[in-house]
């Protein structure tokens, strides 16, 4: 009887085990959110948004209608995983193929990013930095106003040297100021010359104006100026740009050193035929190999 228990128990051991279907991934963290009764949890939503920057992400999930948006496509896309198992479209021979390739790209990018991670070092980001004329140009943060009406635009230049507020000031004397008038950091090189030239050549906490354009009177107020524009404030363009550098680089170096050989090329001397060719007919046998008896058997 122990015998006969010992056998079942062995041959139960020996079944093969259902492979999991293509996605299968154990659930962990916290529950976000559950879709037609399968869990969609914060790791899962973690492995993708893993890929997006760091300041993209966080810009993402500060305007809560885009990050629901965002979160709206993971659950439509659990909702149809669930049905394209349900209708055994995972078991397609042809769609293995087509995820164990996708399967290949996702662990090569993922070399690729470990690559660029250990290539951009801050040595690097400062170097790099410091070559890009674009980044020495003096920069002046400015507010700029349009008018029709020249003495309306005098009249709203004297009153913002007097103290008052700009935007308030432009749209009660009829100009336009849209978004406060607000043109954040402008690198010199960026205006047209008649705005440029009179904004660079004032200090911080002047009013330039009325300058006259093709397009009307404008009134330009200096808020701030610096010498050129902070490495913080272009880091994250210094290192996305360093990382393409460092990608290109090493996939350069990847494709002089990988051998391609295709089925009908002459290998090099000491190298394998490519993997499934067959041998071509009255090719010497390896060295050693038993020949077939004469005289069957005699």
């Amino acid at each position: 009887m122990r015998a006969i228990l010992g056998l079942v128990l062995f041959l139960s051991a020996c079944e093969p085990k259902e492979t999991p279907p293509p996605g299968a991934l154990e659930k962990t963290g916290d529950v976000v959110a559950t879709i037609d009764g399968e869990a969609v949890t914060q790791d899962m939503i973690d492995a993708v948004t893993r890929r997006i920057p760091a300041e993209q992400l966080a810009e993402l999930k500060k305007d809560d209608a885009q990050y629901s948006q965002f979160l709206e496509r993971i659950y439509l896309g659990q909702a149809l995983y669930k049905r394209a198992l349900d209708q055994g479209v995972a078991k397609d021979p042809e769609l293995t193929k087509v995820i164990a390739m996708a399967e290949r790209e996702i662990v090569a990018s993922e070399l690729l990013e470990k690559v660029a991670k250990e290539g951009v070092t801050e040595e690097k980001v400062k170097e790099y930095y410091d070559k890009q004329a674009k980044y020495a140009r003096p920069q002046a943060k400015l507010q700029h106003a349009m008018f029709t009406d020249e003495a309306k635009a005098t009249e709203a230049v004297t009153a913002i040297k007097g103290g008052a507020d700009f935007s308030a000031t432009v749209t009660s004397m009829g100009g336009q100021a849209p978004n406060g008038g607000d043109l954040g950091w402008v690198s010199k090189g960026q205006l047209i010359p008649d705005m440029e030239t009179p904004a660079f050549a004032s200090n911080a906490g002047d009013v330039v104006g009325p300058i006259k354009t093709n397009f009307g009177f404008v009134v330009v107020k200096v808020n701030e100026k610096r010498e050129k524009t902070p490495l913080e404030d272009v880091r994250a363009e210094v290192d996305e740009a360093l990382k393409r550098e460092v990608i290109d680089e090493y996939i350069g170096k990847i494709k002089t050193e990988m051998k391609v050989v295709k089925p009908g090329d002459k290998p090099a001397e000491g190298e394998a035929k490519p993997e499934g060719e067959a041998k071509p007919e009255g090719e010497a046998k390896p060295e050693g190999e038993a020949k077939p008896a004469e005289g069957g058997g005699h």
